[in-house]
Parts: structure tokens; sequence; C-alpha cells
């Protein structure tokens, strides 16, 4: 049987606060999860995302200082 989770995504540093809620099935693998949350915010594929759980990142996170300036 699966599970349905639910995940609130928050953008950081943005105001007004920008997020959205999605469910997913339990089964989902973050390849896919990436996919969701692409279409869920409305992007191309194109901009980077990492996850923080319990101590653990996984993702893509954005090091470069300057790619936030926009």
């Amino acid at each position: 049987m699966e599970n349905i989770l639910q995940f609130k995504i928050t953008l950081k540093e943005i105001r007004p606060l920008i997020w959205r809620r999605i469910q997913v099935t339990d089964d989902y693998r973050f390849g896919r999860f990436h996919q969701v949350i692409q279409i869920a915010m409305g992007w191309w594929n194109y901009h980077l995302h990492e996850f923080h759980i319990k101590g653990w990142e996984i993702g893509m996170p954005d090091d470069d200082p300057l790619s936030s300036s926009w």
C-alpha cells in the first residue's frame, strides 16, 4: 500500500513568501520528485535546490554567492 507524503516547499530570502504544498506517493525517488518541484514552482529545470533531512543534504546547492544577486 502506498502512503501519501505532503511537503511544503518554501523559497528562502524572498518576500512576499513564495511556497507550494505538494503531495506524492512514498515510492517517489529524488529524480522524479525533482520533476514535481520544477512543475509545481513553474520552473524550467534550471533552478538548483537542496534538501536537508535529518542531518543529510541531498540536491544541487548553489555555492556561488553572485548567482543570488538577480
